[in-house]
């Protein structure tokens, strides 16, 4: 932990413009893009919002969410303005995981993240020089340290999350945040109806996931399945509920996972697929995890890894 925080101190983080106008940076020390270069707040809203359902989920009353690897903040943004829009009078606990503040308070100085409502922005600022904030229903807080041991208090606590955000750098670049080890501690911050979303859908990674307890999954996009989706749930709960679904309409497979379709561009089977760019030059997949006890969904355009 000592040798990578040495490394972040001493690390350059180029502004880069992306596709749909937001920026991100691009980081000397692990040679990527903290987001894609297709559009930063359009991953954020995109890739872990939709795709986790969290605006039905914030129609609760309560909602925990875990964002792994905070960096900019712009997952944690996009969530809050979506639960703020949807349920004003929803409680919000929101943990992160962040081992350096630098990117966060870069984006806030270099005003990046003025497109976000004020009580949005408000939490990103608290959080960036108190590593807490409270603000009328919400309550956030960044765990700031290595994620491997911050993640261990919530699990002495028991706190469970409904949506847990997985953006760590890519597995080559950050291999720790990918290993089966801090997977299963993950894991057992998800609770059992919750979702975990994130954009890998390496072999390698797929398989420490399922190894961990959780379930590929998917669920519907509006009326239809895309065949870019890849489906899978606890087997009971398939069984229970095979008899309500149509076959004509809607496809599963009486089998505990389903991998990703077809892509138009190469689908990562364990090989690196990025490009001598570095991170994120292609459109990143969207896979979503689900606990045993609930299905889910993965949407994958292409995968980088």
């Amino acid at each position: 932990m000592r040798n990578a925080k040495n490394k972040l101190d001493s690390e350059v983080l180029t502004p880069v413009k992306t596709g749909d106008g937001s920026t991100t940076f691009y980081s000397s020390v692990f040679g990527e893009w903290y987001h894609n270069r297709q559009g930063a707040f359009n991953e954020a809203e995109k890739t872990y919002v939709e795709s986790s359902q969290l605006a039905h989920r914030a129609k609760a009353k309560t909602i925990n969410i875990l964002d792994i690897c905070y960096g900019l903040g712009y997952n944690t943004a996009a969530a809050l303005e979506t639960v703020l829009a949807v349920n004003g009078q929803c409680q919000v606990d929101l943990k992160a995981l962040e081992i350096d503040l630098a990117p966060s308070r870069c984006a806030i100085a270099q005003n990046l993240i003025q497109p976000y409502a004020p009580p949005v922005q408000q939490v990103l600022q608290d959080l960036a020089t108190h590593c807490q904030s409270q603000q009328g229903n919400v309550s956030a807080q960044i765990l700031l340290g290595d994620a491997r041991q911050q993640i261990q208090p919530l699990i002495a606590q028991g706190w469970q999350a409904d949506i847990i955000f997985l953006d760590p750098f890519s597995p080559p670049n950050c291999p720790q945040l990918w290993t089966l080890e801090f997977l299963q501690r993950v894991a057992q911050c998800l609770s059992d109806d919750g979702v975990l979303v994130t954009y890998s859908c390496a072999a390698a990674v797929r398989s420490a996931l399922l190894l961990a307890g959780l379930k590929i999954g998917s669920i519907r996009w509006g009326a239809k399945v895309s065949r870019h989706n890849c489906s899978a749930r606890s087997l009971q709960r398939f069984n229970s509920r095979l008899k309500h679904i149509k076959a004509s309409r809607y496809q599963y497979a009486p089998r505990n996972v389903i991998h990703t379709g077809h892509s138009s561009r190469p689908f990562a089977t364990g090989a690196r697929t990025l490009t001598n760019a570095g991170r994120r030059t292609l459109p990143r997949s969207q896979l979503v995890f689900d606990s045993p006890r609930n299905f889910g969904t993965a949407h994958g355009r292409t995968s980088r890894l």
